[in-house]
């Protein structure tokens, strides 16, 4: 995994709601002072939403809203609601 991915993945992670291509592109002008092209943001987005497809992980990158977010995949959907049942949240 590349460093722009791992930085991707960590702002999708801690964001609250889905983040936009255009708030990621300005973290990193102003953390970085560099401007990543469109298109950059999109390839390494495009290879972590492949990586979290794989069987070993019960989320997903998702776009939603305009922006990505991770998911939980819904075959765990059940589970999560027999859990908040469980839990009474």
């Amino acid at each position: 995994m590349s460093s722009l991915e791992a930085n991707i993945e960590s702002l999708i992670f801690c964001s609250p709601k889905a983040i936009k291509i255009g708030d990621i592109r300005k973290t990193f002008y102003e953390n970085e002072k560099k401007e990543y092209k469109e298109d950059k943001i999109l390839n390494a987005l495009d290879n972590l939403i492949e990586k979290y497809k794989s069987e070993e992980f019960s989320f997903e990158i998702v776009e939603s809203g305009g922006g990505y977010q991770f998911l939980t995949k819904s075959e765990f959907s059940i589970v999560i609601y027999l859990s908040l049942l469980i839990m009474d949240i």
